[in-house]
């Protein structure tokens, strides 16, 4: 069923893991919600981060909003289904 506001209260952290090909964690990409952080991009606040914690990029990303516009009825989170094979 759909929700009644798909919107995602501040403070909510979503964190996508990145395989290379050999299966090694190459990076984590992160959505935080931060209220009043960038209302024209749902108030997201975008990271992507090496397995060491290295900071690769943080903030209003241009190729992560380029990328999630296209969801943002549901509040630019991306679903897609699981892989069926690893």
């Amino acid at each position: 069923l759909p929700l009644a506001d798909p919107v995602a209260p501040a403070g909510t952290v979503i964190v996508k893991e990145n395989y290379d090909n050999n299966r090694e964690l190459k990076n984590l990409a992160v959505m935080t919600k931060v209220d009043g952080w960038d209302p024209d991009n749902g108030d997201w606040f975008w990271g992507m981060y090496g397995p060491d914690g290295t900071v690769f990029a943080e903030g209003s990303l241009g190729g992560c909003i380029s990328c999630h516009e296209g969801m943002k009825v549901n509040d630019y989170v991306i679903i897609n289904p699981l892989d069926e094979e690893p």
